[in-house]
Parts: C-alpha cells; sequence; structure tokens
C-alpha cells in the first residue's frame, strides 16, 4: 500500500511538473508530497543495495 500511494505521487509530479501542484491534485500538502517520495526514494535506495 506504501509503494502504491509513493508511485501514485510521484506520477503526480511528473505530470505537473511542481511539488505544490501534484498537492493540490492529490488534496494533500506540498510537505506531505515531498516527503513521502524522498522517502520511497530512499527505500529504494536501500532495497537495491541489498
Amino acid at each position: 500500500m506504501y509503494e502504491n500511494d509513493a508511485l501514485r505521487r510521484l506520477v503526480a509530479l511528473a505530470e505537473t511538473g511542481a511539488f505544490t501542484k501534484a498537492a493540490v491534485r492529490l488534496s494533500s500538502t506540498q510537505p506531505a508530497v515531498s516527503r513521502r517520495i524522498t522517502s520511497s526514494r530512499n527505500w529504494s535506495d536501500l532495497s537495491a543495495r541489498s
């Protein structure tokens, strides 16, 4: 579930081109969108090293 949410946020960011616009589309805040994307990126970096 966490991965789906992070992917949905990443797609919104790619489609809108801005964290703030992605947050509006997702009915969220810019810091929350940014934090979730950063968190998922850190998780994928750890997974790649295993």
